[in-house]
């Protein structure tokens, strides 16, 4: 009896101590939002993969960055397949639905959620705020093309981990390793690399003609996604500023320093250094001339 309390106490310090240490050490986890977000898979084209598999896969891509939009509302999003590449349209459904084109065919699972990663960055960063008269404004698009290209990095990335302990359907564990080597394999191209000993505000006074006269240069777009990364890895709620980008109701930009602190004065005071940080990687100032009341408060989204 004696020996039967003794292992009894031992037990119960054990779970005592456990029990502290989780309370006082928790595990840090990504915040989780479910539902909200609709999206169709329509039309043909897309191989021998299933619309209802590749919604689902969708759903997972989205996850990973939608999580950090706890107050956002979309309209629903049509996701067509189109040979020519992927690309988010400005011209809406006939209920306000995003329409995206994916060119990613049959079970190629990594290169859905790269694209379509890419392309709900857009429409979270407010793509549409652009279009003007008709036309969408091209000025400091490169940025954004940039900033959705460490989205599509960070989703695959993060899209891994999540497969290989929570996959929308247990087969799919086995894919997670594939997601991470696609990104691994984007992330470690030689032309994603700036030269040595240079930095991005060096490389970007040098480039800087060449990213206004053709903002899709994916190879410069790339290096940028690369140097954002390690931002947004280490504070991934960081993501949520993105929807403050391309404001409405503030100035066209004329260079590309205010076209960043018209973001900035956009946001929520919590996000303004992180902003500050860009910035300050790109070795730019914010200009004086864009200090007005609106520093204050949130501008519109």
């Amino acid at each position: 009896m004696r020996k039967l309390k003794v292992l009894l106490a031992a037990l119960l310090s054990l779970i005592t101590i456990h029990t502290t240490a989780a309370a006082t050490n928790p595990v840090k986890k990504a915040p989780s939002r479910k539902g909200g977000l609709a999206i169709k898979v329509s039309g043909g084209g897309w191989g021998n993969a299933q619309p209802q598999d590749i919604e689902t896969l969708l759903q997972s891509t989205a996850a990973e960055l939608w999580a950090y939009f706890p107050q956002r509302e979309l309209p629903p999003i049509v996701v067509v397949h189109e040979d020519s590449g992927p690309k988010t349209l400005y011209e809406k459904g006939p209920a306000g639905e995003y329409i995206v084109r994916l060119s990613a065919s049959d079970q190629r699972w990594s290169q859905y959620a790269y694209q379509f990663a890419h392309e709900f960055c857009h429409i979270l960063s407010n793509y549409d705020h652009r279009r003007q008269v008709g036309e969408a404004r091209e000025q400091d698009q490169w940025f954004e093309e940039a900033l959705c290209e460490t989205a599509s990095l960070y989703t695959l990335e993060h899209m891994a981990k999540t497969w290989a302990a929570t996959p929308p359907y247990p087969q799919w564990t086995d894919y997670a390793p594939a997601l991470q080597d696609y990104a691994d394999n984007l992330r470690n191209e030689g032309h994603r690399r700036l030269p040595l000993r240079a930095t991005l505000a060096g490389w970007f006074s040098g480039n800087r003609a060449a990213l206004d006269e053709n903002p899709y240069h994916r190879d410069r777009n790339e290096v940028v996604a690369n140097l954002l990364l390690p931002l947004f890895e280490a504070h991934p709620e960081h993501w949520e500023a993105i929807g403050y980008l391309n404001p409405a109701g503030f100035p066209e930009p004329r260079n590309f320093a205010q076209y960043l602190d018209n973001w900035r004065q956009a946001t929520p005071e919590k996000y303004r250094l992180f902003i500050g940080q860009v910035i300050e990687m790109f070795g730019l100032e914010p200009p004086d001339t864009m200090r007005t009341a609106q520093e204050s408060k949130p501008g519109p989204v």
